[in-house]
Parts: C-alpha cells; structure tokens; sequence
C-alpha cells in the first residue's frame, strides 16, 4: 500500500524575497511532475514578477535536484515546487499520456508500449523508474520535499492555482 505524502511548506518567506527584488532579477526553478502546472507557473512568474528562470541547462523539471545550494550571477536560486492532488494527477497523466504518447517524448514508456492500456492497468504499472505512478508521486514528493530549501521554496498547489491564481501568486 502507498501512503500519500501531503507536502507541508509556507510561501511567506519566499513571496516576501520575489517581492522586495525589483531591480535584479531573481533566479527560479521548477520542480513537480507532469501535469501539476509548470509550464503556467514558469509563465506566471515571468509575467508578474521580476524573475529569471534557470531552467535551461539544468536537471529536469520533473526528476531529481541536483544542487539545491545552486546559485546564478551570484543570487541564490529560488524554487517553484508544482504539486496536484495525487488522485486528480493520475487521472490527468493517464488521460494526457494516452493522446500524447506519440507526440511527447517524456511520456512514460509504459504508453509508448501500449497505449490503449486501462486506467486500473496504468496506475498498477511500473512508471519510469517506480513501481507505479502512485510510487513515483510519492517518492518525487518526497524527495522535493526533503531536498529543496525551505527558505527559498514556493509551493504551489494545482488546485489553488486555477481556483485563486491572484492570492497564490
């Protein structure tokens, strides 16, 4: 059985530091899976704040940090972590990677190879590297959880994106 890991972390600090930067911009990087809103949130930040993202020539948005200490021109770099309800993603990966397999090339193998695979056949499945989606949500989570800076990390929840965007930016 899997339990889900429900990411606990305050915005205050970080909204706080984007805030009071008006004249250097302040470095980001993504962190969340597929389908939890990075791509609105890059923009998001792009078009509201004074920011500049350092996500070209590093790690993969949807995998591992690598260097949660990293810096750019000298600024610390600041985290946007994108988490979605774990039921909701899997049906929203599942619905995505079905339309997308042959299209997208970071769709999970699993589609590649059968892509009329049921719903139930997915989330039982090995996913990437994990047992299942339901492992990979968790161990992911887990590990942005763990592994970014507290004080310079901006969670934003999916859900609350699309329902109060202008409160949670």
């Amino acid at each position: 059985d899997e339990t889900v890991v429900e990411p606990r972390m305050s915005n205050r600090l970080c909204r706080r530091t984007i805030a009071m930067t008006t004249t250097v911009p302040v470095p980001f990087k993504l962190f969340g899976l597929q389908r939890t809103g990075t791509n609105l949130m890059q923009l998001l930040m792009k078009r509201n704040f004074c920011t500049s993202s350092v996500e070209h020539g590093t790690e993969w948005k949807h995998g591992y940090v690598r260097d949660a200490a990293r810096t750019n021109h000298g600024h610390p770099v600041h985290f946007v972590w994108c988490v979605k309800n774990p039921y909701a993603w899997l049906l929203s990966c599942y619905r995505y990677f079905q339309r997308s397999c042959n299209v997208d090339r970071t769709v999970a193998t699993q589609f590649k190879d059968n892509p009329s695979m049921s719903f139930p056949e997915f989330v039982m499945t090995p996913s990437y590297d994990f047992q299942s989606p339901v492992h990979r949500w968790n161990e992911m989570n887990r590990h942005w959880m763990t592994q970014l800076p507290h004080d310079r990390t901006f969670l934003v929840r999916q859900e609350e994106m699309v329902a109060h965007q202008e409160e949670v930016l």
